[in-house]
C-alpha cells in the first residue's frame, strides 16, 4: 500500500527496473515505539491474497475452508511436537487429507498414546510406522550436508530416509551412509535482498537490498525480523528510500535471522510491487508442517500463494550451513521468490483471508528450479525460482525470547 506522502518514480538499480518511492517521513524516538498504534493510512484489502486463484485442493469449497482445516491440524501437530519422544519421525498436516499423519519409529510411550487418543476425538489421527526417527535422520543429515557436492539435506517426513540436494549426482553417488538417500538436483543461492516504506515498518518492504519480515516485541519495544545474511550485528539498516531505520542486532547466519531495532507494526504487504499494493494485519505466529499451504510476499516479487511445504528441519549449504529451514515449492512452478526477497514474510491466512499468520522468513532459492521473475523483472542481478527455503518464524521468536506483533 502506498503512503499518501509519497510520489512515485522509476529508477534503474543493479540492472533491474524497480519502483522507488520518495518519502518525507522521519524516524521516531525509541520510547514512541512502545505504543502499539499504527499511524499509516490503510485501504480495504481484497477478499483474498492477490495470487490465490485456481481450484482449491482437496475438494474444499474455498481456500478459507481449507485454511480452517489446516490450522486445526497444525494445532494438534503442535501438541504432538511438544510432547516429543525419541521415536517421532515426522508429522504431515496436509489439509486436503483431512487427517493428521504421525510417523513413529518403535512403540509410542503411554503418554504419547494417551495424547494421540485424546486428539483423535476432534481431529482424525493416523499413526504410521517409521524406519528411522527424526533425531537419527537429522544427525545423519548434518554429516552428509558437509560432503562435497551436497547442497541440502532433509529428513523424509515418513522416516524412511533423507532427501539430498546435490549439484552433481555423479560426484555424490558413492556417499557412505547408513540410511536410504534420494538425490535431487539442487543449486541453492542466498537471496540478496516494496519500494520505500516508512515508520512504523511493515513486513514485505525493502531494506538494504532485502525484504522486511515480521514485526516482533523484543526487550519492551518493537523490532523487525529479517534474514541474517542481509547484514551484520551493529551495522545500520536503511529502507528502500535510503532512510535510516536503526541498528542491526542478534545476527545469526547459521539460522539466518536478525533483528532491526526500529519501530514496526504488525502488518504485512500483500498484492503486487508498486501497483495494487495493500496490507493485512498479523494475527499470530505458527510452526510449519509438511503438507501446509503458505503464501510469500517479498519486496521484489510481491505476494504469491499456491506454495506447499515439502520438508522441514532442512540443512542448506550455500557456502556455509543454514540449519532448521523449511523446503517449499510453488506447485504450478511459478517463481514466487527471488533475489531481493530475502527476509521477506512467508505466511498462512486466517479462514476469512483478512489476516496473516506468520510462518517464516525467506532464506534461499534453488536455482535448479529457476523460472521467470515476478514483480521486478528478471535482469542481470536478479534470479528467481519455484523452490525455496525459509526459516520457521516460531524458532526465531523462541531464539530471541520475542513475540509476534499483531495488527
Amino acid at each position: 500500500m502506498r503512503k499518501s506522502t509519497r510520489r512515485r518514480m522509476t529508477a534503474v538499480l543493479g540492472g533491474a527496473v524497480v519502483l522507488v518511492m520518495a518519502s518525507a517521513g522521519t524516524a521516531l524516538a525509541d520510547q514512541d515505539r512502545t505504543k502499539p498504534k499504527d499511524t499509516k493510512p490503510t485501504t480495504t484489502a481484497p477478499a483474498g491474497t492477490s495470487a490465490e486463484t485456481g481450484p482449491v485442493p482437496g475438494g474444499f469449497r474455498s481456500w478459507g475452508e481449507l485454511r480452517a482445516m489446516q490450522q486445526k491440524l497444525n494445532a494438534a501437530a503442535d501438541r504432538v511436537t511438544a510432547a516429543g519422544g525419541d521415536g517421532l519421525a515426522g508429522i504431515v498436516a496436509a489439509p486436503e487429507n483431512r487427517e493428521l499423519r504421525v510417523y513413529w519409529a518403535g512403540k509410542t510411550s503411554a503418554a504419547v498414546t494417551d495424547l494421540l487418543s485424546d486428539l483423535n476425538r476432534t481431529v482424525p489421527v493416523k499413526v504410521l510406522p517409521a524406519a528411522h526417527s527424526h533425531r537419527s535422520l537429522q544427525a545423519e543429515a548434518a554429516r552428509l550436508v558437509r560432503q562435497p557436492g551436497v547442497t541440502s539435506a532433509a529428513p523424509k517426513v515418513d522416516g524412511s530416509g533423507l532427501v539430498l540436494g546435490v549439484r552433481d549426482s555423479a560426484r555424490t553417488q558413492a556417499l557412505s551412509t547408513s540410511v536410504p538417500v534420494e538425490q535431487v538436483a539442487s543449486a541453492p543461492e542466498s537471496m540478496a535482498s516494496r519500494g520505500n516504506d516508512s515508520t512504523p515498518y511493515w513486513g514485505g518492504a525493502r531494506w538494504n537490498g532485502c525484504s522486511t519480515g515480521f514485526a516482533v516485541w523484543h526487550g519492551g519495544v518493537t523490532k523487525m525480523l529479517s534474514a541474517g545474511h542481509c547484514g551484520s550485528h551493529g551495522q545500520g539498516a536503511y529502507d528502500g528510500g535510503g532512510d535510516y531505520m536503526g541498528l542491526i542486532e542478534g545476527d545469526n547466519d547459521a539460522y539466518d535471522r536478525l533483528l532491526i531495532n526500529t519501530w514496526s507494526s504488525g502488518r504485512t504487504y500483500d498484492g503486487g510491487v508498486g501497483v495494487n499494493e495493500f496490507s493485512k494485519p498479523t494475527a499470530s505466529a505458527a510452526h510449519s508442517y509438511v503438507g501446509n499451504w503458505v503464501c510469500n510476499s517479498g519486496a521484489y516479487s510481491g505476494a504469491w500463494c499456491g506454495i506447499q511445504v515439502k520438508y522441514t528441519n532442512v540443512t542448506v549449504n550455500v557456502g556455509y550451513l543454514i540449519y532448521q529451514t523449511v523446503w517449499a515449492e510453488q506447485v504450478d512452478r511459478i517463481a514466487p521468490v527471488g533475489n531481493g526477497d530475502s527476509g521477506g514474510p512467508v505466511f498462512d491466512l486466517t479462514p476469512d483471508h483478512a489476516r496473516t499468520i506468520a510462518k517464516g522468513t525467506n532464506t534461499a532459492i534453488d536455482l535448479s528450479t529457476q523460472a521467470p521473475c515476478r514483480g521486478v523483472p528478471e535482469g542481470a542481478s536478479r534470479k528467481c525460482a519455484w523452490r525455496f527455503f525459509y526459516v520457521d518464524v516460531v524458532n526465531s521468536l523462541n531464539a530471541y525470547g520475542a513475540s509476534i506483533v499483531t495488527g
